[in-house]
């Protein structure tokens, strides 16, 4: 990563740049990058996507899957203050949950 940004390029978030369960190791990046965001979360569970979260292990937290689940994960990234990226949906379903 900062090679890339030592060659100029500025990167609006990196996403899950290290094991998606090492939320120390998440936490630990998020404070040695200040340049750019760490984006991770996609491929956790409603629960490990919350211990993501309170670990604080993402500036960004990348959501997919059930609606119901993705708007309660999505309501607990809200109430932390976490800004929320749609991740890979089925057809349309994505748009409801992008829209909430």
């Amino acid at each position: 990563m900062t090679a890339i940004h030592d060659a100029g390029h500025d990167l609006l978030w990196v996403e899950d740049p290290i094991l998606r369960h090492d939320f120390e190791g998440l936490r630990t990046l998020r404070h040695a990058v200040n340049w750019t965001q760490i984006n991770s979360g996609e491929y956790l569970d409603a629960s490990g996507k919350r211990l993501l979260m309170e670990n604080f292990g993402t500036d960004l937290l990348n959501v997919h899957g059930q609606v119901t689940d993705v708007m309660r994960i999505g309501w607990l990234a809200a109430e932390l203050g976490i800004p929320v990226s749609l991740g890979n949906t089925f057809l349309e379903v994505g748009v409801h949950m992008a829209a909430g």
